[in-house]
């Protein structure tokens, strides 16, 4: 009894060990009717918060040509918004969240007169990923809620730092800050270096509004 008890127990050993090695193998045929083992898809998901955003360009190839917001309007030209709330999505979730995955789920749902409304992202986001927001109607809120870990979408207008490009209406993810930077995604210029001082934050044109977010709390 004892040794059928041993052999039994083994056996259901080998039988995990073979299942988990199975289970570690995603298998690809190659067309030919050659079947390869690659890397399994669990090893793509991050255990751990990025070290910073994406940065998802509005003129990128790969989707700038996507019709957004208007009839005639596509990524490249109207889509900074998407591209801030597909960074932002992508950062607090760990996932590969861009634009085209975003504008996939939300359609055009985030306009209004032919421009992007961030309130309505921040309540998709809510609604998909359990990504809590807040409004808030002045840069001092917007600074309050950025010092202790919330993130900022944020209408402007003009200049984001001197030597930048200028815009008419345009939204900018602010993600972090410090005692002496403010650290920003713009969507629409590969060339910033990605911070500004406190100063040159303070001096933009800022809009009306300003969302923070942040993941949700259990």
């Amino acid at each position: 009894m004892n040794r059928l008890r041993v052999t039994a127990a083994a056996l259901s050993a080998v039988l995990v060990v073979e299942v988990a090695a199975l289970a570690a193998l995603v298998m690809s045929n190659d067309g030919r009717g050659e079947v390869h083992a690659i890397e399994p898809a669990i090893a793509e998901i991050r255990d751990k918060p990025a070290p910073e955003p994406p940065l998802y360009y509005q003129k990128d190839e790969r989707w700038g040509g996507l019709p957004y917001a208007t009839a005639d309007s596509d990524i490249a030209e109207s889509g900074c918004g998407l591209c801030c709330a597909a960074m932002a999505a992508s950062y607090i979730t760990g996932e590969d969240i861009t634009p085209p995955v975003l504008l996939n789920l939300v359609g055009n749902r985030c306009i209004d007169a032919g421009q992007n409304h961030m309130g309505r992202f921040c309540e998709e986001l809510n609604a998909l990923y359990g990504i809590e927001h807040q409004d808030l109607w002045s840069l001092e809120d917007a600074e309050e809620y950025l010092r202790v870990g919330w993130m900022i979408f944020a209408g402007m207008g003009g200049k984001v730092y001197p030597e930048g490009r200028e815009y008419g209406a345009h939204v900018l993810l602010i993600w972090r800050c410090d005692s002496e930077s403010v650290y920003i995604k713009d969507p629409d210029d590969v060339s910033f270096g990605g911070s500004i001082t406190w100063e040159q934050f303070e001096a933009i044109d800022w809009g009306s509004y300003f969302y923070a977010i942040r993941e949700g709390q259990a």
